[in-house]
């Protein structure tokens, strides 16, 4: 995971991205992609079948716990 995506890939990617977001009619889901030369995103799938890193770096350690989180809470107001 990256700490500041905005900053890594750029407004233009993170633009496109959110784009993608925005037409992807799930709660949670992984984005597989990756970068062209000339900044932009070369996107390959979007599914609910996410893996998440499980790196002990810090930063990603937070952002795995949030997004854990997060699919805890979609999980438990879906059951209700």
């Amino acid at each position: 995971m990256i700490a500041t995506p905005e900053k890594t890939l750029g407004k233009p990617a993170m633009a496109a991205l959110h784009e993608i977001r925005n037409r992807i009619p799930l709660d949670f889901y992984g984005i597989d992609f990756d970068m062209l030369p000339d900044g932009r995103v070369l996107f390959f799938e979007a599914n609910a079948a996410m893996n998440l890193s499980l790196s002990d770096a810090p930063v990603s350690s937070r952002r795995v716990r949030r997004c854990v989180r997060q699919y805890d809470g979609c999980s438990e107001s879906t059951s209700q």
